[in-house]
């Protein structure tokens, strides 16, 4: 009986020994685990360490020649004699010519004319134009972005953009060629306008708004006709920002070309209705166009925002219906904001709309108006501004 129980005894006899060296192993490979944990993250913060040194003292040498490079350009540019930017060029490091392109790219934005031209030069002695028409068939957009940037600012467009044959592929590059046309000065705004409103899909930027701007004041009838052939397709955002450039040009006399305008006050979104409400108060003077227009309707709108751009253009237009009916509409304005817009539509100056006779609910949205009005017409002629508060309470 002893004798079979001795295996078993010693079986369970080496259960701890085993557990302990298993214990041991898992502790040396966790050790291990975080020796090279350690490691990679010091390794991390070396690199990290190391790139940021590196990368100011870079910034620091950039920074130090800038201003030398500057100063050797600005001289170079005023200098009586020969500019040799070629001798010049040569003469500078990989770095040097790095920072003289910034320079470059920061002095064209800000000189007209001859010293343009001059500075021309410098650009094709460091290369610019021959490297910014061969980045132009880049198939990162980035590149072909910079490309036309540097041939706007050199004003110089290729051949292949001034015969049409060159393809944008985004509403950036669209933008950007658009822009290159106009800086060259091409006497035919419609390419540039073709550019920009063909198969327009989506918002501009700033940029691309303010580039539609002026290609749009070269040829107001070119821009409006295009815009009309092409409105009912776009997107509310570019719609809008559409109607604000028509806006800001100004309109011809032919109320045909405006009609489009007329019929984005159905438009579904509100931001359209209003913008198309602002746009078409610039056109008061034209009696078809104030008969089109649907005031019973639009000056109930159930969005405030278009019934304050409603307001705006009525007090554009400064014709007594066009009085009568903010007056009418004033009753049943409940939003303040709106009744702001109204009372700055009735506002001329020398208003002598009596506040007695507006709806109670408006006539805080007048005194307020009346009140900043006479505090500007004081600051304006050097009168106490102080006595304006208390004169118009």
């Amino acid at each position: 009986m002893s004798e079979l129980s001795c295996p078993e005894a010693s079986v369970v006899s080496q259960v701890p020994s085993r557990s302990v060296a298993l214990s041991d192993l898992l502790g040396e490979i966790i050790g291990i685990i975080g020796v090279v944990l350690c490691s990679l993250l010091l390794s991390v913060v070396i690199l990290t360490l190391g790139r940021s040194i590196a990368a100011a003292r870079r910034r620091k040498r950039r920074e130090r020649v800038h201003d030398t490079l500057r100063a050797g350009l600005l001289d170079r540019l005023y200098s009586p004699g020969d500019s040799e930017w070629d001798a010049w060029v040569r003469r500078l490091s990989r770095v040097e010519r790095s920072v003289l392109e910034s320079v470059l790219d920061s002095t064209l934005r800000e000189v007209e004319g001859s010293d343009a031209e001059t500075l021309r030069e410098l650009s094709v002695a460091l290369g610019i134009p021959a490297r910014a028409r061969r980045n132009l068939s880049s198939g990162r957009e980035s590149v072909r972005l910079q490309a036309l940037t540097w041939l706007t600012l050199l004003r110089d467009p290729t051949d292949e953009i001034l015969d049409r044959s060159y393809e944008p592929s985004t509403t950036a590059e669209r933008v950007a060629v658009a822009r290159l046309v106009y800086a060259a000065d091409q006497p035919d705004a419609e390419y540039g306008l073709s550019i920009l409103l063909e198969d327009a899909n989506e918002p501009f930027s700033v940029f691309g708004v303010d580039t539609l701007y002026r290609l749009a004041e070269r040829d107001v009838e070119t821009f409006l006709d295009r815009v009309a052939a092409s409105a009912s397709t776009w997107d509310s955002d570019l719609l809008a920002q559409v109607l604000l450039v028509v806006r800001s040009v100004g309109t011809p006399a032919e109320p045909d070309r405006l009609k489009w305008i007329v019929d984005q006050l159905d438009h579904p979104d509100g931001s359209v209705r209003a913008a198309a409400a602002r746009t078409l108060g610039t056109v008061g003077w034209n009696a078809r166009i104030r008969a089109n227009t649907p005031l019973k309707r639009i000056i109930h709108d159930g969005d405030p925002t278009v019934r304050s751009s409603v307001y705006q253009m009525l007090g554009e237009w400064r014709t007594e219906k066009a009085r009568t009916t903010i007056l009418s509409a004033l009753a049943e304005e409940a939003d303040d904001r709106a009744l702001v817009a109204a009372a700055r539509a009735l506002h001329t100056g020398n208003d002598t709309l009596a506040i007695s006779a507006l709806p109670p609910r408006a006539r805080p949205a007048f005194e307020w108006v009346r009140e900043i009005h006479e505090y500007e017409r004081r600051a304006r002629t050097g009168q106490n501004v102080a006595a304006s508060t208390s004169t118009a309470r």
